[in-house]
């Protein structure tokens, strides 16, 4: 039985691409021929133009981004000569200004120089907080021998290329990506009910009166 969406199961009751583009796999799109296409039956990009999922796959808006640029903790040392070392990043949130260390995650945000794809690579330590990771600009994800991932998110504005064995505990944006390694994606299946890693949304559960 082909295994359950759990993304959006209220939508499609098996497992879909969810794209607004072509979806390529060995060198072939996959509508180009109906003897191509019949292998992916649950495939439920827009290509074919049977399906609206432009609202599931949009980019992250404007009012999120300012609020994650704001949050973040500078990457420091683990961001070097355009490469981001997952291992090097603090194992929980560093303290800052009116903020206290903690272990429910932080924000970076890196830029990709002009012309060229910020390297990520490294794993985050079992015991590490969740982190939410966005990236202005195209990366370049893995390395050959080793294995790279971390949990939380990763926002990518531009291509995303992976390029060596690497894992995302959490939600996956990216403009447009190009699996070239194993690539494992993994949503906790109460994802709905917590928000991206670094930010809380407060609960008023007592006002004092005048």
């Amino acid at each position: 039985t082909p295994p359950a969406d759990c993304v959006h199961s209220d939508l499609w009751p098996q497992a879909g691409v969810h794209a607004l583009g072509g979806v390529w796999s060995a060198g072939e799109e996959i509508h180009a021929a109906p003897e191509v296409g019949g292998g992916y039956p649950y495939d439920t990009d827009m290509h074919a133009g049977d399906n609206d999922v432009s609202r599931l796959v949009a980019p992250p808006g404007a009012s999120l981004l300012i609020a994650l640029r704001d949050d973040a903790v500078a990457p420091g040392a683990a961001l070097h000569d355009g490469v981001l070392d997952l291992a090097a990043l603090p194992s929980s949130r560093p303290m800052s200004a009116g903020t206290a260390p903690g272990d429910d995650g932080y924000v970076v945000v890196a830029a990709a120089v002009e012309g060229a794809e910020l390297r990520v690579v490294g794993a985050r330590s079992p015991g590490a907080c969740p982190i939410t990771l966005v990236v202005e600009g195209d990366v370049a994800m893995g390395e050959a021998g080793g294995q790279t991932g971390f949990g939380g998110a990763m926002l990518v504005s531009g291509s995303l290329r992976v390029y060596g064995a690497s894992s995302v505990a959490g939600h996956l944006y990216a403009g447009d990506l190009m699996i070239l390694a194993p690539l494992s994606v993994e949503l906790a299946s109460n994802w709905r009910d917590k928000p991206l890693s670094g930010l809380v949304s407060p609960t008023v559960v007592a006002l004092d009166g005048p």
